[in-house]
Parts: structure tokens; sequence; C-alpha cells
């Protein structure tokens, strides 16, 4: 869409991505921590994942690694007691698993490095600017990194880049509750701002980090990062349905950040994660960029082993997109989202609007995704934006409205746009 290219250029740095690399449209990352239920785990619970997903087959080639895997928050290295680094190397450099590690800018009383960090002021300030400030992370205080020091960023990714060697060059960077800062804190920089400080955190660990996902990130478009949306699972009209995740990833996608991945899933209140919902929602995350199990899904029904199976070839993203992988890339590096909303072809056409379409979008300009979101549901309307698609043996001219399309369960409806030559 022309206006949102030029305003970007205006206002917006471009992302500097490339999104047919082995992270976007291609295996999922496994959560270790809902494999686990536990956050204080051993590496033991590594090699049972690996196990259990080897014996339904399934292969983890990007492990999350979403755990307390330090002695303590600040340590940044891992615990000697629970982890063996040897059987992580093992583990990256030579069955080429990719770990992604979760790490915060954090460090409470009982790290290893908060003495030094406060004897060569790693640490922001309170207002005083004399002592650390001091700010809750996991119920507990903490001081956070100066990202306005220099010498603090520098000492704090050298510690990343030990991990580097071990094979650990992924991170997730995160930073836990809404008072993530100190109160009134005071940075070495006088322009310091929050939204600053998480923009050169960013940057910081991208600097030694393959892979990158970013909870909380801010004027970081310029910055190779997937940014994590978890699927919420509620009651709508007495159904479990999937709600606000594809509303979020258009937002962001304008915004700027193409990136998105589906986090997961949460059960809200009153709501279950049931196998029908497990198999949309498996679904639906196979059309993002990116996605993480959080559960596996024989943890939730051991029926649901070979349903995903059976999805998971012939429904991959990167074999359905082919070459216009390469033409997205170009795309995104002129500004254009990955995921679209329906209306991004016709932008001026009022009606479009007037319907609020919520639960389709567009991947580039050539694919059509209508998921279905709730429960007990298998069939729907599907908008179909101008031009001319087609879906398996049926061919549609837009825009029209589709009305009580059949969707199977074990079946993404995908309409491609064909070009004319």
């Amino acid at each position: 869409m022309l206006t949102h290219t030029v305003m970007q250029s205006m206002f917006q740095s471009k992302p500097s991505i490339n999104v047919s690399s082995d992270a976007m449209f291609s295996s999922p990352f496994w959560s270790l921590k809902g494999f686990s239920n536990s956050l204080n785990v051993t590496d033991e619970l590594i090699k049972n994942l690996t196990k259990d997903a080897e014996e339904n087959d399934f292969q983890v080639h990007k492990l999350s690694l979403d755990v307390e895997w330090e002695r303590t928050t600040g340590d940044v290295n891992f615990d000697p007691s629970r982890f063996n680094k040897s059987y992580l190397e093992e583990l990256t450099k030579q069955t080429n698993m990719q770990i992604i590690l979760t790490i915060s800018p954090y460090f409470k009383f009982s790290s290893s490095n908060f003495a030094l960090g406060v004897i060569n002021s790693t640490f922001v300030k309170d207002s005083g600017g004399v002592v650390p400030g001091l700010t809750l992370y996991d119920g507990q205080l903490t001081a956070i990194l100066d990202v306005f020091n220099q010498q603090s960023v520098t000492w704090f990714t050298e510690r990343l880049k030990e991990l580097n060697d071990i094979g650990i060059e992924n991170f997730r960077l995160t930073y836990g509750t809404q008072s993530w800062l100190p109160y009134k804190p005071r940075f070495q920089s006088t322009t310091g701002t929050p939204n600053l400080y998480r923009k050169l955190m960013t940057e910081a660990v991208s600097r030694v980090s393959k892979t990158l996902i970013v909870e909380h990130s801010s004027e970081s478009r310029h910055v190779n990062s997937l940014v994590p949306l978890v699927a919420k699972i509620d009651l709508v009209d007495g159904r479990n349905c999937i709600v606000g995740v594809i509303d979020e990833a258009l937002t962001l996608s304008i915004m700027g950040y193409p990136l998105v991945m589906v986090d997961g899933f949460k059960e809200m209140k009153g709501a279950k994660m049931t196998s029908e919902m497990y198999l949309r929602w498996y679904l639906l995350a196979l059309t993002f960029p990116a996605y993480l199990i959080t559960k596996p899904p024989w943890s939730v029904n051991k029926s649901l082993v070979h349903a995903v199976k059976q999805l998971s070839p012939k429904e991959n993203m990167s074999h359905i997109l082919g070459d216009y992988l390469h033409q997205l890339t170009e795309e995104v590096l002129k500004g254009q989202p990955i995921l679209r909303p329906v209306w991004w072809q016709d932008p001026n056409n009022a009606s479009v609007h007037a319907m609020a379409i919520q639960d389709q979008f567009l991947i580039g300009e050539m694919f059509l995704i209508a998921p279905i979101l709730c429960e007990g549901r298998y069939q729907r309307d599907v908008y179909i934006p101008p031009g001319i698609w087609e879906s398996e043996d049926r061919i549609i001219l837009g825009p029209k409205v589709l009305t009580d399309f059949p969707v199977p369960l074990d079946k993404i409806v995908i309409f491609k746009q064909r070009k004319e030559k």
C-alpha cells in the first residue's frame, strides 16, 4: 500500500531482515518450560523432551530454554549443579539443535556479578544517582543493567559471547513485570528514556545473537528479531475460541514489526485447550513466520500426535509459499509487512472496512488465510479480495464473499492469487 510505504520511509526505520532464513515458516520452537511445568530444571529434562519427541516421531530442532538456567538471575552462566556445559555444546555443535536462551538485564543481590556491578557502576542508579536503583523481578529485588553505559554493555555482551562459545547463539530477551525499571531511574545518559533503553538493549543482544526473540520491543524495527504473541483461548458465546492474536499480529506488522510469532497459548478463565482447539491453534500457528509449542501434542491428548503429524508436512508454509518467499523478502525490505489485513489490496473500499474482518489475513500479496478460530465450527464466510484467486480446484474472481465455506479440522483455508502474465 503506497501511503503506508511513504509514511514508513519518512518516520520509521526499515527492517533489515531475511524472511527466508531457517527461522521463518519452518520448524517450530519447543518450550522446555511448557514441557516441565517447572522453572527449576536440569539438563535431564532436555533429554526427556527430545526422547519423548522422538518416540512420538517428532524432531526438536529449536529448543527454547525458557527456564531458570542460572544459579541466580544475573550470573549469566549456567548453574553447574543442574546443567552440563559439555552436553549443551554437544547438542548445539554435533546435533545442530538451536537452543534459545531466555535472558534479562536483571541482577539479584545473590548473583555472582552483583558486587562487581556495584563497584563498576554497571547498573541503573536510583533517583539520587549514587547507588543502584532496585526493582522487582521474579518477586525479588534486583538491579538492572545500565545500557547507556557502554562499558556495562560491553561487559554484558562479553558474557553472552562466552555462551556463544558453547553454541548458544540464540536469545530471548525478557523484562518480566510492568514495573521493570526502578522508581525514577537515573541513567548514565541524561537523555535516557525507558523506550530508548529497550531499543539499546535489543541492539546490544542482537549483535551476539543469530535468532533473537524480543518481548516488549521499542523502536527496534531495524533489528532482525521475532516478536512473540500469545494466542489466548477464551470463551466466546459459550465456545472455546482463539482470540486476539491475529489483531495483535496485524497491528504490529503495520507498525513495522513483520516477524511476529505465535508464542504458544494461554487458557483464560473458564476456557479449555481441547484436542479440537489444539489442532485449530496449530493450523493458525503454521501460518505465522514462527511459532512456539508450549505444550507438546502428546501432553494434551495422545490422539493428537497422529493428527499433528499429518498436518505438519501437508501444511508446511515454506513449501506452500515456495519461491514467493524471496519476493516477500524484497517487499519486507521495502517496508511492507509479512502478514497484512484483507483491506490491504483495496484500501479505499469502504465496504471492506465496514465488514471489520478480524479472522482473515494475507501473507504478502499472494496468499489469503482464513482459519477457523472457534470450537465446533467447520464452515465460515470468506472474503475474497480483488483479483483472481484459487484454492485447490476452485477459481474465484474477487471481490466476493463466499458463504458457508467448508473448513475441515485438518485444513488451513489458503487462497493463492493468480497473477496474469
